[in-house]
């Protein structure tokens, strides 16, 4: 019965103008990386914190207030920016724009692909289930381009050698503190899941445009709804979940959305800290192993492959083409914050050749 009504819903959207999606259409996917999620992790991030200080329950209590407002400004946008008749454009190009722009958002949203990827194995592989096939396990991409270019990097600092880690420490002054920053609830990589599942609900407050669960956020998750607040965005979806058959990976998205101001859609992968080391270049890295041997192996261009394989899942399997893609970072005891957009080598022709042979291919290019 239920399978049946999705049906109908999907196809009552399928029927409508590309070229004037309403906004509950709009929403008709918008909740794929909420479903049933939402209410555990709420859950999980109410629970009690332990060893706060007062300093930290002020800090939160001050970033909160400020993530709320940004947020009521950012619900506000989202009711005027989907409705051509609302728009004022300059001229014929840039309404074109927009209704490409709105196309993509519709294809992507709409998509049968949705219905057919859940995540397992404590969100670590994806189960696929292709219509007439068996459901086959997915390997996440992380963790397939780690098989293929940088098998003995360790992400963890803490699982480090104390030798790696001097090679690649930096000298900036915060790195000297220790233990959880001020108003951060946790530190290591519990803190960066609460961050994301505070992001869930950030984006379930701007879907339903309710703020009331947006309480307590963890400063980081403020600053990164402060960075989408600063640059216009428009959340579309929240961990919009991806895969390719052909090599047998899933992932998912942190967020899609949407640029008024330039009509392009963008994705955006969260990150927080990175900050015991040197998160760009490092003079000691080591270079990554044929054909990309002129990169460098650091943070930031490990991030960069994640974001181009889901850059190229949405072209070769979605047959849509991302105008950008962005990572945000929150440095919680730098107290900052800051956008990387996809790098130039993201977008040449032969890089992207190499990329796509390589992840279709196990170990073919292994040193």
């Amino acid at each position: 019965m239920d399978s049946h009504h999705h049906q109908q819903q999907r196809s009552r959207i399928t029927t409508k103008s590309a070229s004037r999606p309403t906004l509950s259409s709009l929403d008709f996917r918008a909740n794929l990386g909420t479903q049933s999620n939402i209410s555990k992790q709420s859950s999980r991030v109410r629970k009690s914190i332990h060893n706060d200080k007062p300093e930290d329950i002020v800090e939160r209590s001050k970033k909160t207030q400020e993530a709320q407002q940004h947020t009521l400004d950012i619900i506000r946008k989202r009711e005027q920016v989907f409705d051509a008749d609302v728009i004022c454009f300059p001229n014929l190009e840039a309404k074109i724009k927009w209704e490409r722009c709105m196309d993509k958002i519709q294809r992507l949203l709409s998509s049968p692909r949705n219905d057919m990827i859940s995540q397992t194995l404590n969100n670590r592989a994806f189960l696929v289930r292709q219509p007439g096939r068996v459901p086959l396990l997915y390997t996440g991409l992380k963790e397939r381009q780690k098989q293929h270019w940088w098998p003995n990097t360790e992400e963890n600092p803490f699982r480090r050698t104390q030798e790696d880690r001097k090679s690649r420490s930096t000298t900036k002054y915060h790195t000297v503190k220790q233990g959880k920053p001020v108003g951060c609830k946790h530190f290591g990589a519990k803190h960066g899941s609460t961050v994301h599942e505070e992001m869930e609900m950030f984006f379930k407050a701007v879907r339903t445009g309710k703020i009331d669960h947006l309480r307590d956020l963890d400063p980081c998750t403020c600053r990164l709804i402060f960075l989408i607040h600063k640059y216009g965005w428009i959340p579309i979806a929240s961990e919009f979940r991806i895969w390719e058959e052909d090599w047998r990976v899933a992932t998912s998205i942190d967020m899609l959305v949407y640029c008024p101001k330039r009509c392009k859609l963008f994705i955006v992968e969260f990150k927080t800290g990175y900050e015991s080391e040197e998160y760009k270049h490092h003079p000691n890295d080591k270079r990554l192993p044929q054909p990309f041997h002129k990169l460098p192996n650091c943070p930031l261009v490990r991030h960069q492959f994640q974001l181009l394989g889901m850059v190229r899942i949405l072209h070769r399997k979605y047959g849509v083409m991302v105008d950008d893609g962005y990572i945000l970072r929150s440095c919680p005891k730098a107290k900052g914050s800051e956008k990387k957009a996809l790098m130039d080598w993201c977008k040449d022709l032969n890089y992207i050749h190499n990329f796509d042979i390589g992840m279709l291919e196990r170990n073919v290019f292994l040193s």
